[in-house]
């Protein structure tokens, strides 16, 4: 069922039915849908040059983010609860793969590949495909939410490994920072010598 108003000049639709449920979309998303679109153009540049140190891990980023922003962006313009659930946890399950590729990204960009051996990528890749399935049967454990309510957008009380991933993910974002930096202290302390 279509509802479309022009107000100023702007075409603004409401309560739309496809395929995900019932949806109403707003003019909130399209900062969303913009990100998304400028996201994607990043990402696949950067997948075409991936000789570029850091392209590979900058695309791989891309990969996870842009999930998440469609995610977010559904999430919003949802009406039933089933259906905001659904893109809540979607969104939530890409945090944590990148947050990952956010790191790879800065090492690869660093110069600092040997970090990314096997063993070190085998331990992101296994607490991410341990944690992902996890928001998808909280349903069956409540060990990331313990309730789940709608109260404008979806808000949460949280459960113990919600913590654990938490401060995972804050620890994931701490390194990768803490790269930036370095590499930025270093590119100074390079500048002001060669000046």
């Amino acid at each position: 069922m279509w509802y479309c108003v022009d107000r100023l000049g702007l075409f603004y639709c409401h309560e739309i039915e496809i395929w995900t449920g019932r949806i109403n979309t707003a003019p909130y998303i399209w900062p969303m849908v913009t990100g998304v679109c400028l996201s994607s153009v990043v990402t696949i540049y950067s997948w075409c040059h991936r000789s570029v140190p850091g392209a590979t891990g900058l695309a791989l980023w891309g990969f996870f983010l842009i999930p998440k922003l469609l995610a977010s962006a559904l999430e919003l313009t949802a009406t039933d609860f089933g259906t905001k659930v659904f893109w809540f946890q979607f969104g939530y399950a890409c945090i944590l793969p990148g947050l990952a590729a956010s790191l790879v990204f800065a090492l690869d960009y660093a110069g600092l590949e040997t970090w990314l051996n096997r063993r070190a990528l085998t331990l992101i890749a296994i607490s991410i495909l341990i944690s992902a399935p996890l928001y998808f049967t909280n349903h069956l454990h409540r060990l990331i939410w313990t309730d789940l309510w709608v109260d404008g957008d979806i808000q949460y009380n949280s459960g113990l490994l919600n913590y654990v991933l938490g401060g995972y993910a804050v620890l994931l974002s701490v390194v990768t920072l803490s790269v930036f930096i370095g590499l930025l202290s270093n590119h100074r302390s390079t500048a002001g010598l060669s000046a």
